[in-house]
């Protein structure tokens, strides 16, 4: 378990971040306004504390956190390079997570039959030499 704990000058916030290999969570203390009533309250006096007696009756793992998500959430393969939806020429994919309105819906364009394998090995028949006789103006 880590934790890190924070307290904004003149006291008017005070946060702990926590994690353990499973979860990670956060406590903020403080006020919508900058009022300055906590009275010299840290991070470690208010917040952590806080946090550790919320973390006593966590759930113990993430399979064990309730899942709210429901069908506005899709989880689709990206390209990292690209950041839209992976193709089997992708050399490399990452799950996202995203909602469903806002998904990315194009295939990436930057891996094609055309450039690249499904192994990411070029096999490119264009001809990327400089012409030494270009007019760059």
């Amino acid at each position: 378990m880590i934790g890190k704990t924070g307290t904004s000058n003149e006291s008017r916030d005070a946060w702990f971040v926590g994690a353990t290999p499973d979860v990670t969570t956060s406590v903020w203390v403080g006020f919508d306004e900058p009022v300055y009533s906590m009275r010299g309250g840290t991070g470690a006096g208010l917040a952590g504390p806080l946090w550790g007696r919320i973390m006593r009756h966590a759930p113990r793992t993430r399979n064990d956190w309730p899942s709210t998500a429901g069908n506005d959430v899709i989880y689709l393969n990206i390209c990292p390079d690209s950041g839209l939806l992976a193709t089997p020429y992708c050399p490399h994919k990452k799950r996202e997570i995203f909602m469903r309105a806002h998904q990315p819906e194009e295939p990436c364009d930057r891996h094609t039959a055309e450039g690249l394998n499904p192994t990411g090995e070029n096999n490119s028949t264009r001809d990327w030499s400089i012409d030494q006789n270009a007019d760059f103006e």
